[in-house]
């Protein structure tokens, strides 16, 4: 296989393992494939800009959006001003409000 090839792995729990961005794929010991792939990096201020936007295009307060998570309004806006992470099950959460994907918030589409 060539760069940039990929394979399929049929067998149960296959490991995988990267190295310099290569994965490598074994199953049972049977080398199944390689491939050369660019790995991005998530620039998460274009995720803390798209749920400001979005809040923001609701005619939304943070207090509001906070208290539909549960959580507290200063929690909140550390989420949406990038000094801390956004949980996962906090993205899904504001997805399912927007009605938008996942994709969409991470910045990917």
């Amino acid at each position: 296989m060539s760069s940039g090839d990929t394979g399929v792995c049929v067998v149960a729990k296959p490991k995988v393992y990267t190295n310099n961005n290569t994965i490598l794929c074994y199953c049972q010991h049977i080398f199944v494939f390689s491939c050369k792939m660019q790995i991005e990096v998530l620039d998460m201020k274009y995720v803390y800009e798209r749920i400001r936007d979005l809040r923001e295009d609701k005619d939304e307060t943070q207090a509001d959006i906070a208290k539909l998570l549960n959580v507290h309004l200063t929690q909140y806006r550390r989420w949406e001003t990038g000094e801390s992470e956004i949980p996962v099950h906090i993205v899904i959460e504001l997805c399912k409000y927007y009605k938008v994907s996942s994709d969409y918030i991470l910045g990917i589409v």
